[in-house]
């Protein structure tokens, strides 16, 4: 393969063309896929026609529809003529109309002047009226000795404007020039807009590459590039359903809306001429001090982008969320900022709702544990009161039994059995009446309270417990005081259940204006999936009850370093407790 067939496979490739070599009848050349545009730069007529010759001959015989636009040095007489010598049957070609040779007045100058894009659209019908009759494709070839110098910054758009155009075409084009007509600078431009040039020197015919044009077919393919991102983005900018506006950035200003999708017009319910070229706090709701529009920009900066929610006030005065995320882009020595947005208007309200279905649930779990308690603490008191009373008068009217009758050991070991029953029977309804709400947790306080119910849990469980509690406790709601419990309750059942411990430690002291309960076991260590699990009821209700005194309960654990449970309540009112 030649050096210009190379040159133009590899061109071909780089500007995705299909690569379909046709023979160029040119020794020097060799094969050239369509779309090749090439010049011919001669001294003599004789050099004229050694290169056109087989030019057009070969094109005749591939069945490609031929046109010669000649000037002096030859007429077209002299070009029929010198065609016939290497193609005999060439009045055959002429009557089919498969050859054309046309003078340039005829085809360059028709209509008086040269007009490149007549020039351009007459190629064009001639390639597609080929192409319908049958032609494999189309090659040509116009010569311009005749041009003035006057003329030669319109012939050299007119090269570069085939040059950029017959690419997508099945054409071949070459130009010839007389070396005698053209100056340095002149051939210059010739040779900058083809893919080669063809020369003479020591008498053989070279082909010699446009070194610049690889660049130019890169530059090409990167302005495509460019086209096709530009036209995806207008695409995406007009059709998208969120707000975008593109921002030019202002150090220490707010920034200033360059352009605005219609979804953002149609949102903030601005014409086009009324939004352009305002700062973007003409639809922001709130003015933003300085220093937020600073933290703003820093943050874009720092990371090209930025992510806000801010409040947008519509032209007709109504407000609505959106969340903004902003990308820095720059353009010459401008700051820009792509800002596309969504209304967070329904997500907001579906926020609320959940919020407001949320606290109403709570309150429910805080009434029906309000409830709770005070149905445990009426039971536990008429266990008291009724259970207890009659278990002591039974215990009683045993004794008094056991003095009457003597020395009848029989019934003495009988009502000594009963006796033992109702001690037993007494001490399990005093502990259930104690579960069910301590008496001394109204008589004795919290602090006391828990001593007890760490005693009986280690005595029940078998287990070392220890406790610890600050002089300085204060005074506590009864409310305070029974969630505490309960917590403290719970813990330690789920120790009792699930630790495997062999030691538990509770710390109730008061800090930073808060009453902590700690409770800590020596176990195998709570895993982060129980933490969280749907089914941890007992940690829920533990949650729960700190949520509804404005609280935090914080829950973690080793693998065999034990679990601790950490209940933080606020001793100050806060905003939004029950």
């Amino acid at each position: 393969m030649k050096d210009a067939s190379k040159t133009m496979v590899q061109l071909a490739l780089a500007e995705g063309r299909e690569v379909d070599l046709q023979p160029s009848g040119i020794a020097a050349v060799g094969e050239v896929p369509w779309g090749t545009h090439f010049c011919q730069l001669y001294a003599t007529k004789q050099d004229l026609a050694d290169i056109l010759v087989p030019y057009f001959q070969v094109g005749l015989e591939r069945n490609e529809l031929c046109i010669w636009v000649t000037s002096p040095p030859f007429t077209v007489d002299e070009a029929w003529e010198r065609l016939a010598r290497a193609v005999p049957d060439i009045d055959s070609y002429r009557e089919r109309g498969r050859i054309k040779i046309v003078p340039h007045t005829e085809w360059y100058l028709a209509g008086g002047s040269f007009d490149q894009d007549r020039l351009l659209k007459g190629w064009v019908e001639q390639l597609d009226s080929a192409l319908c009759r049958g032609c494999a494709g189309m090659r040509v070839s116009g010569d311009f000795s005749w041009l003035e110098r006057s003329d030669w910054q319109r012939l050299v758009e007119y090269e570069a404007a085939v040059d950029a155009a017959i690419g997508q075409h099945r054409m071949l084009a070459l130009c010839t020039y007389c070396l005698e007509r053209r100056t340095a600078a002149e051939i210059v431009d010739v040779v900058r807009n083809h893919r080669f040039a063809l020369l003479r020197r020591e008498g053989a015919w070279e082909a010699i590459p446009n070194g610049s044009h690889g660049d130019v077919s890169r530059r090409r393919q990167a302005e495509q590039a460019l086209r096709e991102s530009e036209a995806r983005y207008r695409s995406l900018f007009k059709h998208a359903n969120d707000v975008i506006l593109l921002l030019e950035l202002v150090p220490g200003e707010y920034p200033v809306i360059r352009d605005a999708n219609q979804a953002a017009l149609d949102a903030l319910g601005y014409a086009r001429d009324e939004l352009i070229g305002q700062p973007i706090s003409v639809v922001e709701a709130a003015e933003l001090p300085e220093a937020v529009i600073r933290q703003r920009e820093c943050r874009t900066l720092d990371s090209g982008e930025g992510m806000f929610e801010v409040l947008h006030r519509r032209k007709d005065g109504s407000v609505f969320p959106v969340e903004a995320a902003m990308t820095e882009i720059s353009i010459g020595e401008k700051r820009l900022a792509i800002s596309i947005e969504r209304d967070l208007t329904e997500r907001k309200q579906a926020e609320n709702a959940l919020r407001a279905s949320r606290e109403e649930l709570r309150n429910l779990a805080a009434h029906l544990q309000q409830i709770a308690e005070s149905e445990r603490k009426t039971i536990a008191r008429e266990i008291h009161d009724e259970l207890g009373q009659a278990m002591t008068a039974l215990k009683m009217d045993l004794a008094a039994l056991a003095n009457s009758v003597g020395d009848n050991l029989e019934a003495l070991n009988k009502i000594r059995s009963a006796s033992k029953l109702v001690n037993s029977t007494i001490k399990a309804v005093q502990r259930l009446q104690s579960e069910l709400r301590p008496n001394m947790l109204d008589d004795l306080g919290l602090g006391e309270t828990l001593r007890w119910q760490l005693a009986e849990f280690g005595k029940r469980a078998k287990m070392a417990c220890s406790i610890s509690i600050s002089a300085n406790l204060e005074p506590l709601d009864e409310g305070v005081s029974i969630a505490v419990f309960r917590v403290c309750q719970e813990a330690l059942t789920n120790v009792a259940r699930h630790a495997a411990a062999s030691s538990v430690q509770v710390d109730l002291r008061q800090e930073d204006g808060n009453l902590v309960l700690e409770v800590r076991d020596d176990g195998k260590g709570i895993e982060p999936p129980q933490i969280q699990s749907a089914t941890s009821f007992g940690l829920l209700g533990m949650r729960e009850r700190a949520v509804a005194l404005g609280g935090d309960l914080e829950v973690w654990g080793a693998p065999d370093r034990g679990t601790t449970v950490v209940l933080t309540i606020p001793l100050a009112p806060a905003r939004g407790a029950r």
